[in-house]
């Protein structure tokens, strides 16, 4: 199952790279709907709410309106008149017959009372009634003086809506309108029934309060003083309420002068319970159209795999021997370079040399033309700025070469954050780093990274390290003149001091940086250049100094200097690889003799052509005089490696060769670096006696050349895996095992 997936990697993949890409702007409408529709929905609804509650209260004003028309049209009557009443005994009943003619026409009104100044009873749609017995409760009580409820009615400025127990056949509470006109008062009672089925119909079984315009209840259903309470505090409209665990929206009709106004308070889950079908139908689309998206992705996807499931098929028939944990692509690519490995490693690393030497001089115009030039290398730029990183030691030729692991931990150390390619620049003393950068503008994390590094190095060699660093730039076919910054700030440690990091950048803009610095490290360099056969580095040398060569302008007597410093080293190089090549040293050893060497360009061309005759003796004669037989290079290590001070000088005495050239050819002999081969082949050795005898941890670490006990088991725990306490444990465990089984054996079926 494991590996069925990890061959279908890529396909999951993408498959959920497009459906994510699908889900984000799902997700993203999602949030907007939300915020927005179901925002504009509720308040729709809302709106709806304050649309019946304002036609709720519409209707009472047309009630009211009504009732006002009729009182006016009764002060018009004769029969209404004082002269009527006075002289006719008999009027009472025109009048009651009028008020029950507008009683029964509009049927919100349940009963109507008309009054005159100077009387002491009023009319009614039963007849008259004394004013006594009209402001008397049931129970006999007396409310207040006749005269002076008549002198409150006179003094009404307008129409007055009031909730009170009015007469004795009315046990509770009713709602009653007063219209003053003078002298005269008509005053209406409404109807309970009818009001309710208005309410009903525009708010539902809601809460309600019916409010009067000095804020007093008129009606209320469901409501109690905590909700009159609720409606003067919160005068906004749609404000949010809680009472008794219930959230309510309160909705409010606007008044109109002395009508009355409605205060619904409508429950928030009754707004949510409406909204819950469109909800529903929303995400239901929602949850559609991201089923039919990814089943059209997955169908896609499909149809789009079946090419790269043939090419990994392929791949498998090409090279079957290659592991079942790879995806298709893995695939196609170990195949491709497993046909590609006719080369050696050996070969494999002076093609990558080469390409970094390419690099350096600026000959790529692109990061596209460099990956494609190093197919099959294992090398790939993706940065979109460069630089150029010179690293200075302060180890000498008539030294013990250091460990060369210990530039592969520097290497390794920015390796973290950046592509860097590293080049040995002067057998250890000098390496060059090329520093791929995702941006031009990361200094400063660079410069932390960067300062770690002499630190590091000076705790594991014990020596100082400077660090010379050029300008970003952003094309690698500038890599040069990043190159030649990093060489002026590596170099300026004769000013600012050594063991630090120097930009090239600072340095500039001090004018220390105009002092001269003779090229000595580049001479050196193609001395070992030339004494290694390294023909790529002898180039990038040879032309480094052939433009210091043509920057002297304007001192010839530094440009003759250099012209013949080139010459010296280029004859002691060539002796020293073989002393049988005559022609070279004839052909250039008498040139301050030569007349025709009187400019610049004159010395440019000779160095031109020393480049030339040098790379082509080297093709000829690879090795020069001096080689190194595999086979009696193994057998003196094998024979001495467990002396303490057995080292690469001691290889390079005995077979009479320089340091340099000692570890360059047993690198293409053994296709490795020659501590690591020792370090392994003690290893090893240090293997077998853990496994085969009871031999001390101490003797053993003795026996195979190591001073210091905690020095080898580090070694031994880095190359292994385990101290070597745990490994013998290991195979004492396994060969116990071994004798188990062979004792008891298993018996057969």
């Amino acid at each position: 199952m494991k590996n069925t997936f990890k061959k279908n990697e890529l396909f999951w993949r993408y498959l959920c790279s497009y459906l994510i890409l699908l889900l984000i702007p799902l997700v993203l409408l999602g949030v907007v709907v939300q915020r927005f529709f179901f925002s504009s929905l509720r308040s729709t609804l809302l709106d709806q709410s304050a649309s019946l509650c304002e036609k709720a209260q519409s209707a009472l004003y047309t009630q009211a309106k009504q009732m006002d028309s009729f009182a006016m049209q009764c002060v018009g009557d004769s029969h209404f008149s004082r002269r009527n009443i006075e002289e006719n005994p008999t009027c009472y009943m025109d009048i009651c017959r009028k008020l029950r003619y507008f009683q029964s026409v509009n049927g919100s009104v349940e009963n109507i009372f008309y009054h005159q100044d100077g009387l002491d009873y009023f009319f009614s749609t039963a007849g008259t009634a004394n004013a006594r017995y009209l402001f008397t409760s049931a129970s006999g009580t007396k409310l207040a003086d006749a005269q002076e409820i008549f002198e409150t009615l006179r003094s009404l400025p307008g129409p007055f809506w009031i909730n009170a127990p009015l007469y004795p056949d009315v046990g509770s509470r009713g709602i009653f309108y007063i219209f003053p006109l003078g002298e005269r008062q008509f005053i209406f009672q409404l109807s309970s029934a009818q009001l309710e089925e208005i309410l009903t119909s525009a708010g539902g079984d809601y809460p309600v309060l019916l409010l009067n315009a000095q804020g007093g209840v008129l009606y209320a259903r469901h409501a109690d003083e905590r909700f009159q309470e609720a409606a003067e505090r919160v005068r906004s409209n749609f404000s949010r309420w809680s009472c008794d665990g219930e959230t309510y929206y309160l909705v409010r009709s606007d008044s109109k002068g002395a009508e009355p106004s409605l205060v619904f308070f409508i429950p928030v889950r009754e707004i949510t319970a409406r909204m819950r079908l469109p909800g529903f139908v929303y995400f239901a689309s929602l949850l559609a159209i991201i089923s039919l998206g990814a089943f059209v992705i997955y169908e896609q996807m499909k149809r789009c795999y079946r090419p790269l499931r043939a090419l990994g098929q392929a791949a498998r028939r090409v090279s079957p021997g290659l592991s079942e944990n790879l995806n298709l692509i893995e695939t196609a690519q170990r195949a491709l370079e497993s046909v590609g490995q006719a080369r050696s490693p050996h070969e494999e690393e002076i093609l990558r040399e080469a390409r970094i030497f390419r690099l350096l001089r600026g000959e790529y115009p692109d990061i596209d033309a460099f990956n494609a030039d190093c197919g099959g290398l294992g090398m790939l730029l993706s940065g979109s700025a460069f630089q150029v990183a010179v690293f200075l030691t302060e180890w000498e030729s008539d030294q013990a070469a250091g460990e060369v692991s210990i530039f592969e931990q520097l290497r390794e150390m920015l390796s973290v954050d950046y592509e860097v390619f590293m080049l040995e620049y002067l057998e250890q003393q000098s390496f060059v780093f090329i520093l791929s950068l995702p941006s031009p503008d990361i200094r400063p994390a660079l410069e932390q990274r960067l300062q770690l590094l002499p630190m590091h190095y000076q705790e594991a060699v014990g020596r100082s390290l400077t660090i010379g660093v050029s300008e970003p730039r952003g094309s690698t076919a500038q890599l040069l003149a990043a190159y030649n910054e990093a060489c002026t700030a590596a170099k300026y440690q004769l000013i600012r001091g050594k063991n630090q990091v120097i930009f090239y950048a600072d340095c500039r803009q001090e004018t220390a940086l105009e002092h001269y610095f003779y090229p000595k490290e580049e001479l050196d360099s193609l001395y070992y250049a030339i004494v290694n056969g390294n023909t790529v580095k002898i180039q990038f040398i040879m032309q480094n100094l052939t433009a210091r060569i043509r920057g002297e302008q304007q001192s010839l007597f530094l440009a003759i200097c250099l012209f013949y410093d080139i010459i010296n080293t280029a004859l002691r190089a060539t002796h020293t690889i073989s002393q049988a090549y005559p022609s070279f040293e004839t052909k250039y050893q008498n040139l301050s003799v030569n007349e025709n060497l009187r400019t610049v360009e004159d010395f440019v061309g000779i160095v031109e052509q020393i480049s030339e005759d040098i790379i082509a003796y080297l093709d000829q004669n690879r090795r020069g005089g001096k080689s190194l037989e595999a086979g009696d290079v193994s057998a003196y290590i094998r024979e001495h490696f467990a002396d303490a001070d057995f080292c690469v000088k001691t290889l390079s005495d005995h077979f009479n060769m320089s340091i340099s050239n000692f570890s360059h050819q047993f690198k293409s002999c053994m296709g490795q670096n020659v501590s690591a081969y020792i370090n392994t082949l003690r290893i090893d050795t240090a293997r077998a006696l853990l496994s085969s005898t009871s031999m001390p941890v101490n003797d053993i670490a003795v026996r195979v050349g190591y001073v210091q006990p905690s020095s080898f088991i580090r070694k031994f725990k880095q190359s292994v895996g385990q101290t070597p306490g745990d490994y013998r444990a290991c195979c004492e465990a396994q060969a116990a095992g071994g004798q188990d089984a062979a004792v008891n054996p298993v018996p057969a079926d």
